[in-house]
């Protein structure tokens, strides 16, 4: 039987073989050119691997942190000098996240170190903000890929997004704008209802 250690460490080495493999890919890439391919570096590729982690899903990812950096430490700036960014925070910026410091409606994930805080309890109203651990995060900037959040969730999962409903439009045959067709017509509809409902 494995212990939890040996089963980190076998994901640890898949997500280096799996990034390793998409460094080389990206690096000996046939579009690029001899010249271009001297400016590229290891670390340039995994910059941009990480960058893309968070910039391919359909929403900007927006974080709020909570439990984990003071909110004075969470938004970097000149005004802090030399002092280093939190890792939790220079982590999701990297992977491409914007650090929040409220809850908005276009929040996309509470990255927390706890469940049931003032933040995550006004996030969980916001259709889907996914409360998380850090765990989350950490993966997902180790395997420089977007990780599952389902073992990760705190709580209940996050609200699913309402889709617009699409426009319910009428098809009018030609030769049949009267009245009487149109009766028929929701008269087959209703019958037709109640027979999908039985």
């Amino acid at each position: 039987k494995k212990s939890i250690l040996d089963e980190s460490r076998e994901k640890q080495l898949l997500w280096t073989g799996d990034m390793l493999s998409r460094i080389h890919s990206r690096y000996y890439d046939e579009s690029l050119s001899e010249e271009e391919r001297n400016k590229v570096s290891v670390p340039s590729i995994l910059k941009q691997m990480r960058k893309s982690v968070f910039s391919s899903e359909p929403r900007a990812a927006k974080f709020l942190l909570s439990g984990l950096v003071p909110l004075h430490k969470q938004n970097y700036s000149a005004d802090y000098g030399n002092s280093p960014r939190p890792h939790v925070v220079r982590y999701a910026e990297e992977l491409g996240a914007t650090i929040v410091s409220n809850v908005t409606n276009d929040l996309t994930h509470v990255v927390a170190a706890r469940d049931g805080t003032d933040k995550i309890l006004r996030a969980r109203h916001i259709p889907g903000a996914a409360i998380v651990g850090v765990s989350w995060l950490m993966e997902c900037y180790w395997s420089c890929s977007l990780r599952d959040i389902t073992p990760h969730i705190l709580g209940a999962p996050p609200l699913l997004i309402q889709q617009p409903k699409a426009e319910q439009r009428r098809i009018l045959l030609v030769g049949s704008d009267s009245s009487e067709d149109e009766d028929e017509d929701e008269d087959f509809i209703a019958s037709f209802e109640r027979e999908m409902a039985s």
